[in-house]
């Protein structure tokens, strides 16, 4: 009886310490779309890991290999994954008739933009800025990621 009493108490144990892993989930219709499955409830970690992403990822990816891909879109929008951004994965926003569905019914669910852009004194260079909205939605920060303007 005691083996079995320790044996559940173990598996409640191991089965409360696992943690869902964090997943940047692309949509398949808008490449520039990303929602965040799993996230931690913390701003800060959230704001590294979309920053983390995006240095080992796009910005890799803009830099080095394929910058044209770019050319038309260079802005990508990070969403809470929830019941209402997972539409997007599989869906182009749809605008009208009765049951519309658009990108700006989950606005409150973006958490952050890397808008590729640029600059305004010297229109040869480019700068790429990271606007985070956090949890809340609420700009909280913004940041420069690759290049700078002078």
């Amino acid at each position: 009886m005691k083996k079995i009493i320790c044996l559940i108490f173990i598996s409640i144990l191991f089965y409360s310490c696992k943690e869902d892993k964090i997943e940047f989930v692309q949509s398949k219709v808008m490449n520039n779309k990303f929602l965040l499955k799993d996230a931690p409830s913390k701003d800060s970690l959230i704001k590294n890991l979309i920053k983390d992403f995006l240095l080992k990822n796009l910005i890799k990816d803009f830099l080095l290999k394929n910058p044209s891909k770019y050319k038309n879109n260079r802005s990508t929008i990070f969403y809470k994954y929830t019941a209402d951004t997972k539409y997007f994965i599989d869906h182009l926003p749809d605008p009208g008739g009765f049951s519309s569905y658009e990108l700006e019914d989950v606005e409150n669910q973006r958490l952050a933009v890397f808008d590729i852009s640029k600059c305004e004194t010297d229109t040869t260079k480019l700068i790429g800025e990271f606007y985070y909205y956090g949890i809340n939605y609420n700009l909280l920060q913004i940041d420069t990621l690759i290049y700078k303007c002078n």
